[in-house]
């Protein structure tokens, strides 16, 4: 079957230097339609000073959060689903379905991410397409892998309807990221 998927690019903009050491989002990898969901990603630079994986937060949409607990945000409670407002967390990432780089590393809890550096987060833990990453291991960087302890059983990301759908990644650990 032939995937149909979208990158939506985000570009950020430091508006203080006081945050320049924030990781930002860089692009996220959103299922078009159809089965794709547990394939959806999202590109993370980690800013000039680096963070803890265990720190790391993604607040999805509460619009995708109710479909059961498997669905909930990672390492935060924020509209997630009632009957088991549980937050999933991370565990190490499925380098084998990135493909184009040498270089992947695939880390869990309690890992450091180094400054400058990318790390992909797979949004749930059934991702199987393997996508094409050459364009980011060009200058041999390491390139570092983690994915939700959840398996989805919706995308993280809303496909359709109208109004604003929001994702917030933040860190926990006093610095005041949030993006």
């Amino acid at each position: 079957m032939e995937k149909y998927l979208y990158l939506i690019l985000f570009f950020s903009f430091v508006f203080s230097a006081s945050y320049s050491q924030c990781p930002t989002v860089e692009a996220i990898m959103v299922n078009a339609c159809g089965s794709e969901g547990p394939d959806e990603f999202i590109l993370v630079h980690s800013g000039s000073v680096g963070f803890n994986t265990s720190d790391l937060q993604f607040d999805f949409d509460h619009n995708n959060n109710n479909f059961g607990q498997q669905n909930n945000d990672i390492h935060i409670d924020n509209g997630n689903n009632p009957s088991d407002p549980t937050p999933c967390s991370f565990v190490p990432g499925d380098a084998s379905i990135i493909s184009g780089c040498s270089n992947v590393i695939s880390v869990g809890l309690n890992t450091f991410i180094p400054p400058n550096s990318i790390l992909i987060v797979q949004t749930g833990n059934s991702a199987s397409y393997v996508y094409d990453y050459s364009s980011l291991c060009g200058s041999n960087e390491c390139v570092y892998v983690i994915k939700n302890s959840c398996d989805r059983t919706s995308g993280a990301f809303t496909n359709g309807g109208s109004g604003t759908r929001t994702t917030i990644m933040s860190l926990s650990d006093g610095s005041g990221c949030s993006e």
